[in-house]
């Protein structure tokens, strides 16, 4: 039986290729600050990697990427929406047009009807009263 042909905008293909990117750039910046890293074996992991400092401090990290900017915005909007703050210590947000990480503890993450986190240059997001500039580059956090 030859049924339609599924037509693919490419969307969902990108959108994978652009987190799996984000994910190794922002592996690659652990190990260069001295972490060791671990990576799920299973097909949809809740984690994207695990962190060890030292060997005593072990982190779960969700990494969530934003290589394309909202048209006409000084944003990224980084979609947490479908991950359960429950299951990592520490999500990292990967802006890639600005080479900014931000790495937010899980309890900070916008939980609720909020499925998405809004960054902007001057570090206020879409959450009510949530300044998240403070975890720009606060990779000290994983220490």
């Amino acid at each position: 039986m030859n049924g339609p042909k599924n037509i693919s905008t490419g969307h969902w293909e990108r959108s994978i290729r652009s987190g799996r990117t984000g994910e190794l750039v922002v592996g690659a910046r652990l190990v260069e600050l001295g972490f060791d890293l671990f990576w799920p074996v299973n097909e949809q992991p809740p984690i994207d990697l695990i962190s060890v400092w030292k060997d005593t401090v072990v982190n779960r990290v969700q990494i969530k990427t934003k290589s394309i900017p909202r048209e006409s915005q000084l944003s990224q909007e980084v979609r947490v929406g479908g991950t359960d703050a429950k299951k990592y210590d520490y999500l990292i947000a990967y802006l890639v047009t600005q080479t900014a990480f931000y790495v937010v503890p899980a309890k900070r993450v916008c939980t609720g009807s909020r499925k998405n986190l809004i960054f902007y240059p001057n570090g206020k997001t879409s959450c009510v009263e949530q300044d998240l500039e403070e975890y720009r580059d606060a990779w000290h956090l994983l220490r």
